[in-house]
């Protein structure tokens, strides 16, 4: 079923999603591991992507006549059909609707009480939150890849860079094993601790602009 513009629903901060796309444009990317992984991510559900991949891609076959023999035409001019349609949606970010996470009958009927989470509580939270970013690439530039082609150990070099940045041999890095599980090393912190690793990760993290 074709997606329309107006099903997006924006999950990332408008200011964010308005930064990465133009960053991604001024780059001239316009392939689904690049523009297509922004949409994956800033709208809610798999709307964003599949708008993008239903979107026609630039054509390329003069790539293909040239390599038959054949006179291949000019490539076509100016923007593809999906820079385009990212171009529409930066410029028109503070007017995209945001996600809002849908209430169900029983919830609107009987609203429950909001509780404050304990420290314990906020750092599995915080925690489990580390590892879906470190998952989808965001420490590579600070800690390197796990890719069969790299030798980096990001494990050993989180540990390290955190402990130099914060004065602490306290385990830090990673927060979750092989299985992606938590560790549960966050627990043994102290609060002085926690709060600093919560800010050395805000000056390390950085969200990888091309998806291999």
């Amino acid at each position: 079923m074709a997606i329309e513009r107006t099903e997006l629903e924006l999950v990332w901060p408008p200011d964010l999603f308005r930064q990465e796309g133009q960053a991604l444009l001024a780059a001239d990317r316009d392939d689904e591991s690049t523009l297509g992984w922004l949409l994956a991510e800033a709208f809610h559900g798999e709307r964003g992507h599949r708008l993008f991949t239903q979107t026609p891609a630039p054509w390329t076959g003069w790539d293909e006549d040239l390599a038959n023999g054949h006179k291949a035409p000019s490539p076509p001019q100016g923007p593809s059909p999906r820079a385009q349609l990212v171009t529409g949606l930066v410029r028109d970010t503070d007017q995209l609707p945001r996600h809002v996470p849908r209430q169900y009958y029983s919830a609107r009927r009987n609203p429950r009480p909001e509780v404050p989470l304990t420290l314990a509580q906020t750092k599995t939270a915080y925690a489990q939150v580390v590892v879906d970013l470190s998952r989808t690439g965001y420490f590579h530039d600070a800690f390197g890849s796990v890719c069969v082609d790299d030798a980096d150990d990001p494990g050993e070099q989180g540990q390290h860079q955190l402990s130099r940045l914060l004065g602490a041999d306290s385990p830090m890095w990673p927060l979750a094993g092989d299985d992606e599980e938590l560790t549960g090393v966050e627990q043994d912190w102290s609060e002085d601790l926690f709060f600093d690793v919560i800010e050395a990760l805000h000056d390390l993290v950085a969200r990888p602009r091309w998806r291999g």
